[in-house]
């Protein structure tokens, strides 16, 4: 479970990383006219914005909070798995490192 935590915690520096340096050297804004004409670019965007609709979903599964999902939705439709990849990293500790309590958000039994 360390592993996981860890590794989705590299995953988001290395995808917010790459994501700096493409701002840094292209605006978002003067390409995206571009971009979007190819078909590739779309069915990626597709891609994505699936994956993190039913990444949310599964959160509103584990959490029973709507609010968090309605919180991390606009972060994750803009920054995509980076905040996926947090959301794994902060939320693994809170049971213990158990990766069946965490995927399915059952709650520690207090002694």
């Amino acid at each position: 479970m360390k592993a996981i935590k860890y590794t989705s915690l590299l995953f988001a520096v290395c995808i917010l990383g790459c994501t700096a340096y493409a701002q840094i050297n292209e605006n978002i804004f003067e390409t995206t006219g571009t971009y979007l004409t190819l078909l590739w670019v779309k069915a990626t965007l597709v891609d994505l914005y699936l994956g993190v609709f039913f990444i949310l979903c599964w959160i509103y599964f584990r959490e029973r909070s709507l609010v968090k999902v309605l919180l991390l939705a606009p972060l994750a439709f803009v920054f995509g798995n980076a905040v996926i990849f947090l959301y794994i990293f902060f939320s693994i500790r809170k049971y213990d490192y158990d990766i069946k309590k965490w995927l399915t958000g059952e709650k520690q039994q207090r002694q």
